[in-house]
């Protein structure tokens, strides 16, 4: 038996089942949790025959699959079917080593005043952002450290982003969904994310200390591989890549 909730791992994707189809095994391979584990697929429109084989990857588990418009909603989406931790990880993040979230759960659990758990570094934590002395605080958990980030001391945007993060309901009930984007402006969804996080006051990011930079390893666990857009971001942003 195990204390902790389930843990829905969220995955947003449309048109580029090489990037869903690696994650989404490297999920179930590289990222250990110590409770329960089911499978979201929020996608934007893909095949049926990629959505099909994205649930046969995922037939040990749980999984459920929700079709919407633009990748606000994906993350959106993500949000309503997970419980009261979920992972949403956009398609091209990739895990490249084992790594175990557990600690992370139990940061959230115990830490009401943080919502979610980034699990890519940010260029500027711990060195200040050029406007204040410092963006967080170190914090413990069970013995292991994460930055505690201060929204309100600093002027960089890019804390609240889309990527590979773990979220607790309380960041939803504060902040709500993310407004929608047109399916072609998919930054925009990112842009949206991040407004309505920062115009309010509410639960803040923690940055876990066991990789990344502060790591003496130096492995970082998410591997971002995304350079090939699908043909309607192509007509929109002028390129493939």
């Amino acid at each position: 038996m195990t204390d902790l909730p389930p843990l829905t791992i969220g995955v947003c994707t449309y048109k580029r089942p090489w990037y869903a189809m690696l994650t989404l095994s490297q999920l179930i391979s590289q990222v250990r949790y110590d409770g329960p584990k089911k499978f979201h697929i929020a996608d934007g429109g893909s095949p049926q025959e990629d959505i099909d084989y994205y649930k046969f990857i995922c037939r040990d588990f749980e999984t459920t699959v929700d079709v919407t418009t633009n990748l606000a909603d994906m993350v959106n989406s993500c949000a309503h079917y997970g419980g009261e931790l979920w992972l949403c990880v956009l398609d091209d993040f990739t895990p490249r080593v084992p790594f175990d979230v557990t600690p992370d759960a139990r940061l959230l659990l115990a830490h009401p005043e943080i919502g979610s758990v980034r699990m890519g570094r940010l260029a500027f934590h711990g060195n200040g952002d050029g406007n204040s002395e410092e963006v967080g605080d170190l914090i413990n958990c069970e013995g292991l450290h994460w930055w505690r980030l201060r929204k309100e001391e600093t002027h960089n945007l890019d804390m609240c982003t889309m990527g590979f993060h773990m979220y607790h309901r309380r960041f939803w009930d504060a902040y709500g969904d993310i407004p929608p984007c047109l399916p072609t402006e998919p930054g925009n969804g990112e842009l949206n994310g991040r407004g309505r996080f920062l115009a309010k006051p509410g639960p803040t990011i923690a940055l876990p200390m066991r990789f990344g930079e502060d790591c003496g390893d130096w492995k970082e666990p998410i591997w971002h591989l995304g350079t090939w857009r699908t043909d309607e971001y192509k007509a929109y942003a002028g390129s493939r890549l």
